[in-house]
């Protein structure tokens, strides 16, 4: 009997959980009339401090619960200013053409060279990545295909002696 009791107690314990959080998200969506589902994931961040500094760390329950909160809002915060940032800076760029140059770790390049490096440059390594993978006889879950490249700006071959690419 007593197993039972202790049982419902888990059981309610994991529904004033799920209550809270979907209480939150509620207001959360409500107020802002947006959905974000980065929350989810800063709950989960929040969890896994939470374990990390009682489980790992050995510090008190309460303690570990405080930092953790402590932790995730710091992370959402910060979050919320690059978003915020981000916002502002394309809102405010003149040239959406991204041929203003601009500066970088290895130098003054124009926008679209710096989104080449940072998007199109390592889809052809992925590439590159697929083709080993048949080299080796490994197959992949989802094979790359001409339609997962439509539109990126990416040459016929894969390596500069290959005769045809994925």
């Amino acid at each position: 009997m007593e197993n039972v009791a202790f049982q419902g107690l888990i059981g309610v314990s994991l529904a004033m959980y799920l209550w809270l959080i979907s209480a939150g998200l509620t207001i959360i969506f409500g107020v802002l009339r947006i959905v974000n589902f980065a929350h989810g994931s800063l709950f989960m961040v929040g969890a896994y401090l939470a374990y990390t500094f009682y489980g790992h760390l050995g510090l008190p329950f309460g303690v570990a619960i405080v930092l953790s909160l402590i932790g995730t809002g710091l992370l959402g915060l910060v979050m919320e200013r690059v978003l915020a940032r981000m916002q502002a800076w394309w809102r405010d760029t003149p040239d959406r053409s991204c041929s203003r140059p601009m500066d970088t770790y290895f130098g003054r390049h124009p926008m679209h060279v710096v989104l080449e490096r940072t998007v199109w440059h390592p889809t052809q390594h992925t590439r590159q990545l697929m083709l080993i993978l048949d080299t080796l006889h490994i197959e992949p879950d989802r094979r790359l295909t001409g339609a997962d490249l439509a539109g990126l700006p990416l040459p016929d071959k894969v390596w500069d002696d290959e005769k045809e690419a994925a």
